[in-house]
């Protein structure tokens, strides 16, 4: 079985619209995983289009860059970060894809926001450099450090 994971980096293999056992619509993604215990093994996430998960499907689709209209299969060699959680289901225990995640947590700052987080960043270098203890001073040279 596949370990209980957070922040596994993966790349989407497969993307498709699937059948529930009740007969409901889902998209089934099938991740590589790219780095932890698992590496190179697949393991498949499987999304309600029922009324009330719709929308986080939808999030999580769009996380791995898939646009409204597009057909499921545009998010093929996406990237992301998958949390894999172990799940008891009818007395069996496995693992399940908990969160799709992107790549980069963090979302970008606004234009307006990145200079003044620039300045802070540069601030607090000049203050860490101020900090820093000054390196030794080298002996003085003399007549003995000359080669001729």
């Amino acid at each position: 079985m596949i370990a209980e994971q957070k922040g596994t980096r993966a790349t989407v293999l497969e993307a498709s619209i699937g059948e529930t056992k009740s007969g409901g619509e889902q998209v089934v993604l099938v991740f590589g995983l790219e780095e932890g215990p698992n590496m190179g093994n697949p393991i498949t996430a499987y999304r309600s289009l029922s009324e009330c998960a719709a929308p986080y499907t939808a999030k999580d689709m769009t996380t791995l860059g898939w646009m409204p209209g597009e057909d499921v299969s545009k998010v093929l060699g996406a990237v992301c970060r998958l949390t894999i959680v172990h799940e008891e289901y009818d007395g069996k225990v496995s693992a399940k894809v908990k969160w799709i995640n992107p790549v980069n947590f963090s979302k970008p700052a606004a234009p307006d926001k990145v200079s003044g987080a620039m300045a802070r960043l540069a601030a607090a270098a000049k203050a860490n450099a101020a900090l820093a203890p000054l390196p030794p001073e080298p002996p003085p040279h003399t007549d003995a450090d000359l080669p001729f």
